[in-house]
């Protein structure tokens, strides 16, 4: 509950002024190009710093993480604020971005690290659909909201906005501050193996040996009935897997933890089923966050209204939102990741090749009306289609990576699509311009069709190798043979 809330207010924070283009320019001053400038600050400082989880998640936890993005979330609202309060100041919104944007690196990954720390086998792609859902409403909520309360572009209704925005994040702060920190015992035995990976670069660098984590526990959060038992002698808790012994200083941390992001991004380059995957996710989801910021330029040439994006936007968000938690439940019970990705990508390019050609066809003559419905099917589509792949990208990473620390993994594979939406919204802004035409329009849009078709190319050329499951099952024989021989083989089968 704390991260969908801590996510979904930092989205919001991301989307608020990519469909309110007019109000933004004449409150703050600004040009399209400086508008453009704004909505890529969030990419750009998550580029820059998308190692930031995998230097402080070890020393923090995931917990205390998710509670300093959502004081970063309160913070850049109030910062939003002070540009009501005093001088509308381009340059506080800027600063507002970066401060939401840093914010990001600790929590856009968020949802695959909880659901391999905090959720057993069969629950772990439903969580990470939820998770994504979460941004994905919060984006909802982000083009919406602005759409509907800012009209005439008024101190007030900016001030209506922010404080709306406020609330939400404070919110999120409350829940981070409320809820555990960390889970009592590992769900499984792939979270055991990621504990000992962060207990080793932790800032307690002495820790009980492995071997003391009975296997029956391991095996415990496989089944449907995965509750924790009571601490037996055997068993470790979160807290017991570090000692009370000598602290390094916070240099020799820093030091180790750089080495271990190094050694981790050694292993990524030559890992090439992964490195594909980050081209899938860098074009795709980079193209589809760049249609999603640079929408309203696109459309209104053909006579699409603000009003009208917001609610398309809106509409488009909830529809991701939903179907990744679809997605979630289908990666729970289909085996091949791939197979799901690539049928998503194919429906990806059908979906945004529709507006283009049939405006082309139709020329001068297409009316509102036809432009509006085309608009719906290019956004919506997109959403439905393109934000799903969120959840498989983020579970066919840490497969694919396993056993590798998933604080650097999953950062990893959202930080292609900030660098491509950032190269992608400027590019396209620039042949855009501040008054687009119709023809400005439909050239992005054919852009993006060569960015989708490189997109399904990748994906068709991956040959992915589930690391995670396959040292799962190896873990459940070894634990059925131990606890009773007769069952092991029958058992490995059906998991199978």
């Amino acid at each position: 509950f704390a991260l969908v809330l801590v996510n979904s207010s930092n989205a919001q924070l991301w989307m608020t002024y990519t469909a309110v283009v007019d109000p933004t320019e004449d409150y703050y001053g600004i040009t399209s190009s400086e508008l453009n400038t704004l909505n890529i600050v969030p990419p750009a400082i998550y580029v820059a710093m998308f190692w930031l989880s995998g230097a402080l998640l070890p020393k923090t936890g995931l917990g205390w993480g998710l509670v300093i993005g959502a004081i970063l979330n309160v913070l850049s609202t109030f910062t939003r604020l002070f540009t009501v309060w005093s001088v509308h100041s381009y340059g506080m919104i800027i600063a507002s971005n970066v401060i939401s944007g840093i914010a990001q690196c600790l929590i856009l990954s968020a949802p695959p690290m909880l659901s391999n720390q905090w959720f057993a086998l069969e629950e772990r792609n439903f969580s990470t659909g939820v998770g994504v859902a979460a941004q994905i409403f919060g984006s909802a909520l982000g083009v919406l909201l602005p759409a509907d309360m800012v009209l005439n572009g008024t101190s007030d209704e900016w001030s209506r906005l922010y404080w709306v925005q406020f609330a939400f994040s404070a919110a999120g702060l409350v829940a981070a501050l409320a809820v555990k920190k960390a889970p009592t015992l590992p769900p499984s035995a792939a979270a055991f193996k990621f504990d000992e990976n962060v207990t080793r670069r932790s800032f307690h660098h002495e820790r009980i040996p492995s071997a003391n984590v009975s296997k029956a526990h391991l095996a415990h959060g496989q089944n449907d009935n995965h509750k924790p038992n009571p601490v037996s002698s055997g068993a470790l808790s979160t807290k017991s897997t570090q000692s009370q012994g000598h602290k390094p200083s916070l240099y020799k941390y820093l030091r180790r933890a750089i080495k271990d992001i190094l050694v981790t991004v050694k292993a990524i380059v030559t890992n090439k089923p992964y490195m594909l995957l980050l081209v899938v996710s860098g074009i795709g989801q980079g193209s589809i966050w760049t249609v999603g910021t640079l929408l309203l330029q696109i459309v209104q040439p053909f006579g699409v209204s603000q009003v009208t994006i917001g609610w398309i936007g809106f509409g488009g968000q909830i529809a991701g939102g939903m179907a990744s938690i679809a997605v979630g439940g289908v990666l729970g019970k289909c085996k091949d990741f791939k197979l799901v990705l690539v049928c998503l990508v194919v429906a990806t390019l059908v979906s945004v090749m529709l507006f283009p050609i049939v405006a082309s066809i139709m020329g001068d003559d297409m009316s509102v009306m036809a432009a509006n419905v085309l608009a719906v099917f290019l956004y919506i589509g997109l959403c439905v289609v393109g934000v799903p792949q969120c959840p498989i990208l983020f579970e066919l990473g840490v497969e694919l990576t396993f056993p590798l620390s998933e604080e650097i993994t999953s950062p990893l594979i959202m930080w292609p699509p900030s660098l491509f939406s950032l190269i992608f919204v400027i590019l396209e802004g620039l042949i855009l311009t501040q008054n687009p035409t119709r023809d400005d329009a439909l050239k992005v849009l054919y852009m993006n069709i060569g960015m989708f078709l490189l997109c399904a190319g990748a994906a068709l050329l991956m040959r992915p190798k589930y690391n995670r499951r396959e040292y799962e099952l190896k873990h459940a024989a070894e634990t059925a043979a131990a606890t009773n021989p007769a069952k092991a083989q029958v058992n490995v089968i059906n998991a199978v």
